[in-house]
């Protein structure tokens, strides 16, 4: 552990920046954990992107130490920071501390950070080991990666934090969600970049920060703070997907050095129009049309787009940056998780004055969940994914023989079967193929009446294969021979 900073030389001040946007009802975990850190010298300033919700009375009468900047527009992640980022520059600071609204904080986060900045001249940007807030076992992030056909991701994301043993030690970004930046480095090379609104705009700010000046990055394990993963945008929200989607475009053109877009280009392509394709066969029209008018306008303006990178290629430090790029091209394999903040989970002892159905839609009824669902994916149809092993609670009648689900696979590795139990019995196997199916089971009831557990399992036919983001579920029910919520009857 690192000793209690002492000494005005050693406790630079800090302006922790907190960017807001309709969050009042997470604004009391952060800004309570943050009046128990132990830091000696920093100060809080709240930029209000417009929200319409309480906000800022609520923080102006709870907290008023804090300083509030209202914005009269929502500007964004990158730019309603940068608001802050000025104002607390014009104030002194020494350093600045991006940190989400929807965190929670350890007492001592701040001077692991500013300690380990202090004593690292060239580190220039700092962040901290980022657990889930409802689950602190599981790792939201311990900085982020990027591939050669620029995605991006959270590092050990989902992984159990036993399991997770970083050193501190030097990253190619760290998320926006902790984020601590020397003054230096904003008077080297700017704020966060507008343009990217929310979104990857972490990774170029960071990206700018290796190409462009002589600071590094450094991830600091004892830095501990709570993140509310995907509380502000749900996880497959129609806005998270294309601003992810226009913003990896952005990373590329924008940063890839031009020897090595000349070659990956063609394949990163083949890649994007086949995810093209998948969107079609998918019936996503939205996204087909999307991506495919992004991959056409820089297909036409590639000449131009050549050129622009000619003068920051002898300009900036591309070797730096592109040493810390994971030379692999293809989807990073992702984890599934289970948030937790939009329901309860239940077990089965905790059922009595619940009202328990046949049949569960996801985001409609689907209250009498229990462990292993993601949060809700706000697409058409409306589904959350399993990871390996879901349960969920449904009514059993006498006549009902058939068990069926409706679901989308679109991310399972290789081969994969979804078995199926009730009452920890097994009833049924089903191989899953790709893109919206629906799969009935027909069982031997000899189960009880009332609540039954329904377990729900994938199973890859490579048993070192992990299941990355899972099989997503809009619809599991029981029902009876003849019934007309049977889709269809398989032989």
């Amino acid at each position: 552990m690192l000793p209690l900073i002492t000494g005005s030389m050693m406790t630079p001040h800090t302006f922790i920046i907190i960017l807001n946007w309709n969050g009042k009802h997470h604004l009391e975990d952060c800004l309570g954990s943050l009046s128990s850190i132990n830091y000696p010298n920093y100060k809080i300033a709240l930029v209000d992107n417009d929200s319409q919700d309480g906000s800022v009375p609520f923080v102006r009468s709870k907290y008023p130490h804090v300083h509030i900047i209202q914005n009269d527009k929502n500007l964004g992640f990158a730019e309603g920071n940068n608001v802050g980022i000025r104002y607390a520059l014009s104030q002194g600071a020494e350093y600045v501390v991006l940190l989400n609204n929807d965190t929670r904080v350890e007492p001592d986060f701040l001077i692991h950070l500013i300690q380990r900045g202090e004593e690292a001249k060239e580190v220039g940007v700092l962040g901290g080991k980022v657990l889930m807030f409802f689950n602190p076992c599981i790792v939201n992030s311990t900085g982020v990666n990027l591939n050669q056909f620029a995605y991006g991701w959270d590092r050990d994301f989902g992984e159990e934090v036993h399991s997770v043993n970083r050193e501190p030690g030097e990253v190619l970004a760290v998320t926006g969600s902790l984020m601590a930046i020397k003054r230096e480095v904003f008077e080297k090379i700017g704020f966060l970049d507008p343009k990217f609104f929310a979104y990857f705009e972490d990774v170029d700010f960071c990206i700018r920060v290796w190409k462009h000046t002589d600071f590094k990055i450094k991830y600091v394990p004892q830095a501990v703070i709570y993140h509310k993963f995907s509380a502000s945008v749900p996880g497959e929200s129609s806005l998270k997907r294309y601003l992810m989607l226009k913003n990896q475009y952005r990373i590329f053109f924008k940063h890839f050095p031009l020897f090595k877009m000349l070659t990956i280009y063609p394949l990163f392509s083949m890649h994007r129009i086949l995810r093209i394709l998948n969107y079609l066969r998918q019936h996503d029209l939205s996204f087909f049309f999307i991506e495919s008018f992004i991959l056409l306008k820089y297909w036409i303006l590639m000449p131009l787009l050549f050129l622009r990178h000619i003068p920051g290629y002898m300009k900036g430090s591309h070797k730096r940056f592109w040493d810390m790029v994971i030379p692999e091209m293809n989807i990073p394999s992702f984890k599934a998780y289970s948030p937790g903040y939009e329901r309860i989970v239940l077990e089965k002892k905790e059922l009595k004055g619940k009202k328990i159905f046949h049949r569960i839609i996801m985001g409609v009824n689907d209250e009498v969940l229990g462990e292993g669902w993601s949060q809700l994916h706000h697409g058409f149809p409306r589904i959350r994914r399993m990871g390996e092993r879901s349960v969920c609670f449904l009514r059993n009648e006498k006549g009902f023989g058939y068990l069926q689900i409706h679901g989308l696979s679109d991310s399972i590795p290789d081969k994969a079967w979804l078995e199926i139990m009730i009452e920890g019995q097994r009833v049924g196997r089903k191989e899953l193929a790709w893109g919206w199916n629906t799969y009935i089971v027909p069982f031997e009831n000899d189960f009880q009446e009332g609540p039954v557990e329904v377990q729900l399992q994938i199973k890859p036919s490579n048993p070192k294969l992990e299941i990355n983001m899972g099989f997503g579920v809009n619809e599991v029910g029981l029902s009876p021979l003849g019934s007309p919520m049977l889709r269809w009857i398989e032989d």
